[in-house]
């Protein structure tokens, strides 16, 4: 009865890996365009409060955590790559990060 779990142990073991998500304490901003500044929000939400930083294309910020606010692993199995596609874009990856003094959420994407 142990051998025929072991494989369950595995797989199971690897979606649990596979869903955290690993980030380094220390990243650069990558922004779009080089004079663009980050801005970082209240909440991890594009629709939340903005808070305005100085810190642009190249600044080391402090990662304090990312999560990505719905669990979509098991959705995006299923997704052709287009789906797939909108649907990280709708459910991004949101790190927490200190510049400075100011502490707020921006989208991993601009994170490297």
């Amino acid at each position: 009865m142990h051998r025929s779990m072991l494989p369950l142990a595995i797989v199971f073991t690897f979606i649990l890996y596979a869903e955290s998500i690993e980030t380094p304490s220390q990243m650069r901003l990558s922004l779009l365009s080089a004079c663009e500044v980050a801005m970082l929000h209240t909440k991890p939400s594009r629709k939340s409060p903005v808070v305005s930083t100085r810190a642009h294309n190249g600044t080391t910020v402090d990662v304090l955590g990312c999560k990505r606010l719905r669990d979509t692993a098991a959705i995006l199995e299923e997704c052709n790559t287009t789906k797939r596609d909108y649907l990280l874009w709708k459910y991004p990856i949101w790190c927490k990060v200190r510049i400075g003094n100011k502490v707020g959420w921006i989208r991993r994407q601009f994170l490297r």
